[in-house]
């Protein structure tokens, strides 16, 4: 079968590789429909090895040259001795975490902080193929008024709504979110259905910004407007209750700082490239939170109910759908060139599905 192969910084290349493996006890195969392309791929295309294991991972024993991507869904091809509630033809979607099940964090139930996690793409092989077989234990049914192509946004919806768990949101806050791309406009469609008073975002104008006003958000330009005296002013000199970091950079982290009340939260969600450089006492001086996280939390199950409940849609954040063949050229470095034309592109596996 082909696949999007990453062999090392700016080296993904669409190749022959061998056949997803026969599901075996307690696993599925999955037909492949739709997959996301996350910043967590480009970041690993542009700058990485990132979480890539040069080495073998030390809960698969898989190293790079690995097949990359995580967001996806797909229909049940086979199913594996063992299984139970899954059949072939089922629509499904599935959780990118392969835990331990025996550190700390897995016996709290906290399987995306495994100290030996696994992710899709990053310690196995992901999804940008046309079939992958996986743990059944990961795999979710996707609920029937939802299309796969919108149920390849359930991992990130899921991270959205963690990001909001971790950040406390409460009612009659007001969020600050940096960045319009697909996980700020994601968390902008669940903070619209929720009590917060006041929802601001920053993004320069252009497609993102485009998508963020039509879903009816206050965008500021930050080359246009000072964010951190504007957001004071909106708020009785204040500053913010909740900001959310979605762009991961030294510069939005201090503007996350300084935009954010006294004992306000900030919650980091980008993906650094190199390390952050800051004035801890914007922190420290104003006893703000500073508040990491990562991945799905295990909220795939409530973000398909938020999706099925119409509370979040994906489909406005699609910029453009592509072919498995044309991953890197039109997705990974048209993303990355012209990020300010696209908030998600979705590549197709299997062209039969494309309609699915």
């Amino acid at each position: 079968m082909r696949a999007a192969v990453w062999y090392g910084r700016k080296n993904t290349k669409v190749v022959d590789v061998p056949d997803a493996p026969d599901p075996g006890p307690g696993e599925v195969k999955i037909k492949v429909a739709w997959t996301g392309i996350c910043g967590t791929d480009l970041h690993e295309y542009w700058a990485g090895p990132i979480w890539m294991p040069l080495e073998p991972h030390p809960l698969t024993g898989k190293a790079a040259p690995l097949i990359q991507g995580h967001e996806f869904a797909g229909l049940i091809e086979e199913v594996g001795p063992g299984v139970v509630g899954f059949k072939p033809g089922d629509r499904v979607t599935a959780d990118s975490e392969t835990h331990c099940g025996k550190c700390w964090a897995c016996q709290r139930h906290e399987y995306s902080l495994c100290e030996i996690c696994a992710y899709l793409g990053l310690g196995r092989d992901g999804v940008f193929a046309p079939y992958v077989t996986i743990p059944a234990d990961s795999v979710f049914h996707v609920p029937a008024n939802i299309s796969l192509q919108q149920a390849s946004f359930s991992e990130p919806t899921a991270v959205a709504v963690h990001v909001l768990q971790r950040g406390r949101l409460a009612a009659g806050d007001s969020v600050l979110i940096l960045g319009a791309g697909n996980q700020g406009l994601l968390q902008y469609q669940l903070i619209r259905h929720s009590s917060a008073s006041q929802v601001f975002m920053v993004e320069f104008e252009g497609k993102r910004a485009e998508v963020a006003r039509s879903l009816g958000a206050e965008v500021l330009d930050p080359s246009k407007v000072d964010v951190v005296d504007y957001v004071k002013k909106q708020t009785d000199g204040r500053g913010v209750d909740l900001t959310l970091d979605d762009a991961g950079n030294s510069e939005t982290l201090t503007m996350a700082l300084q935009a954010t009340r006294i004992q306000g939260r900030v919650v980091e969600v980008g993906i650094f490239e190199k390390p952050a450089t800051f004035n801890i006492n914007d922190l420290v001086l104003k006893e703000r939170e500073l508040i990491g996280i990562l991945n799905t939390g295990c909220m795939i199950p409530t973000a398909l109910k938020l999706m099925a409940a119409g509370r979040v849609d994906p489909t406005p954040l699609i910029s453009n759908r592509i072919d498995l063949e044309d991953v890197v050229e039109k997705g990974f470095e048209e993303c990355i060139i012209h990020k300010d034309k696209n908030v998600k592109v979705i590549v197709n596996s299997n062209r039969d599905l494309w309609d699915a």
